[in-house]
């Protein structure tokens, strides 16, 4: 079973998103398209293992990806340590 928490989900979301705009953006300079590519595929991995993981851990609700890390779950009221 993969073991994953809520804050690491966040922070490789976070990580994937940063490396695919590099590499877009080096494709585009470079005209390379294979980077582009590949900039793509890490950008749409790191959103599934987002959707997948970046869940409350008491009620499993998935949390919203677009606004800050939460301090408490929005559905069951839970806090969550930061």
């Amino acid at each position: 079973k993969i073991c994953m928490n809520w804050r690491t989900s966040y922070l490789l979301f976070n990580i994937s998103l940063g490396v695919s705009l590099l590499l877009l953006c080096f494709s585009l300079l470079s005209e390379v398209l294979w980077v582009g590519v590949v900039g793509l595929i890490i950008f749409f991995t790191g959103l599934l293992q987002t959707a997948v993981f970046y869940r409350c851990p008491y009620c499993g609700r998935s949390f919203n990806i677009r606004g800050r890390k939460p301090s408490y779950c929005p559905e069951c009221g839970e806090p969550l340590d930061l």
